[in-house]
């Protein structure tokens, strides 16, 4: 069988994605990888290294191009924006290819797998071609899908707990809630919520401003 590499966000997703895989499949041939953006708010840390210790035996490997957010903003000088996602794809997407066609350069060996839920499918396309020649899995993608109360036992089940960021209303455990590609909304709610956090933000743009 393919080495199954799950691109573990620390989020609930990834996790459901791989215990549903792991669950029919047994953990000899799955890992997980996380690609450390150095931004991840604490409380997501503690609930990743929780969900993969529930996941073991399955190998949890932490990787990280060394640079925050910020930093490769300051550096590439532009600021990540909905539109265009520097971080993203230098911190994660190009540093989890280099990875892959490092360890497993033969794309026959291994298979990739994302934390893409029925709902958005349509994602698959895109995730499908930029992942080329790697074979891309989606776990909660198969049928028969998965709702969000049997995602919600699943994780209550493994002992994990709501991540803050959730109880506060964000959707994705993304950068502490300062994701740039977030919108004014996410912002807004960052501010009311995480005061401290937006101020950094705005200190970090203020910066960048000033330099250029």
């Amino acid at each position: 069988m393919k080495t199954h590499v799950f691109m573990f966000s620390f989020g609930e997703m990834s996790f459901c994605a791989a215990k549903r895989w792991v669950g029919a499949n047994g953990a000899e041939h799955a890992r997980l990888l996380f690609c450390d953006t150095k931004y991840e708010d604490e409380d997501t840390y503690r609930w990743g290294r929780a969900a993969a210790a529930a996941l073991a035996p399955v190998p949890l490997i932490e990787i990280s191009e060394g640079r925050s957010p910020w930093e490769l903003f300051h550096e590439e000088g532009i600021i990540g924006n909905t539109r265009a996602d520097p971080c993203s794809r230098m911190l994660k997407r190009e540093l989890a290819r280099a990875w892959m066609e490092e360890n497993y350069p033969d794309p026959a060996t291994a298979a990739v797998c994302v934390g893409i839920y029925f709902q958005e499918e349509e994602r698959l396309t895109a995730i499908r071609r930029n992942w080329h020649p790697y074979e891309v899995i989606a776990p909660l993608c198969q049928r028969p899908y998965l709702f969000p109360d049997d995602l919600r036992r699943m994780v209550e089940g493994a002992g994990l707990w709501k991540q803050d960021l959730y109880k506060d209303g964000w959707e994705h455990a993304n950068c502490g809630g300062r994701c740039i590609k977030q919108g004014h909304n996410g912002f807004i709610r960052l501010l009311e919520l995480r005061r401290e956090s937006f101020l950094e933000v705005e200190a970090e743009e203020r910066a960048f401003r000033d330099r250029t």
